[in-house]
């Protein structure tokens, strides 16, 4: 998924979710991550990396003294004088305003705020184990058992394989991750 897919996506959970809200006459919240796809920023203040005409073209942008004179480090030092949260805007964030919607971001690396991210950090390493580290795993590629690699699909993707490879006669419990979703986690 990239930003755009998601922004479009995310619009029409944050109708949805203003809805439901209003219908049990609550303020809608939505926790998210900070993936890098919900993460794009409009605008986004240069960095030292940039070029120096892309920084001059920001400052002026931004209403803010840029002589045509300055060397790129009398920009750098221009910047650092600013606060990128004062500038950097995220799109998602605007279109969460525009529905009324307060977002709550969870701060990077804490997992233990989104236990989401438990399940899917097991299921990617259990992917990678039959792919890389099993006899199982490398015969079954060799035999043709199976023709992709779980980590360069996408979940869709990965889910398609997987119902394609399932024997209906297998006694093994599979779980369906829509339901899984729904399911309350009790700590």
């Amino acid at each position: 998924m990239n930003a755009e897919e998601f922004e479009n996506y995310i619009e029409t959970v944050f109708i949805a979710l203003r809805v439901e809200a209003q219908k049990e006459k609550k303020t809608p919240v939505l926790q998210m991550d900070n993936a890098k796809y919900h993460s794009r920023v409009r605008g986004k203040m240069p960095c030292q990396n940039d070029r120096k005409e892309v920084m001059s073209k920001w400052l002026k942008d931004h209403n803010m003294a840029c002589p045509d004179s300055w060397k790129k480090k009398e920009m750098i030092e221009a910047l650092k004088q600013l606060d990128r949260r004062d500038y950097n805007v995220y799109i998602v964030d605007e279109m969460a305003k525009k529905y009324g919607i307060t977002l709550v971001r969870t701060l990077p690396y804490m997992a233990e705020y989104a236990p989401i991210e438990f399940g899917w950090s097991s299921m990617k390493k259990a992917m990678a184990d039959v792919i890389d580290t099993t006899d199982d795993g490398a015969s079954r590629i060799d035999e043709g058992g199976i023709s992709f690699d779980p980590r360069q699909l996408t979940v869709e993707e990965v889910v398609e394989e997987a119902d394609a490879l399932i024997d209906d006669d297998d006694d093994d419990e599979v779980f369906d991750l829509e339901e899984m979703s729904e399911m309350s986690v009790e700590f």
